[in-house]
């Protein structure tokens, strides 16, 4: 079982992915915006980073970046996502 940090701020994209990792049997750990994702990777320690381009606070961009810098975060993925645009 993997650890995901998952930084949305859209309720609904949360829950799909949440479910989505869920079933397939990932703890998921959820950030609302940039600096909190920033914070819990801290703490937990996550396996895999799935970030939102747009998040309050700090944009994806920027939360990726300074995931990179942290020594513990410096092989862990991080995968930028969005929902804006055409599906």
């Amino acid at each position: 079982m993997a650890r995901v940090l998952h930084i949305e701020d859209d309720p609904t994209n949360l829950l799909l992915v949440r479910e989505l990792l869920y079933l397939a049997g990932h703890e998921v750990i959820e950030a609302r915006d940039g600096l909190e994702g920033i914070l819990l990777a801290k703490v937990h320690r996550p396996d895999l980073v799935l970030v939102d381009i747009n998040v309050p606070e700090l944009d994806g961009y920027e939360v990726t970046l300074r995931l990179q810098r942290m020594h513990e975060m410096k092989s862990t993925p991080i995968v930028a996502m969005t929902s804006e645009g055409e599906p």
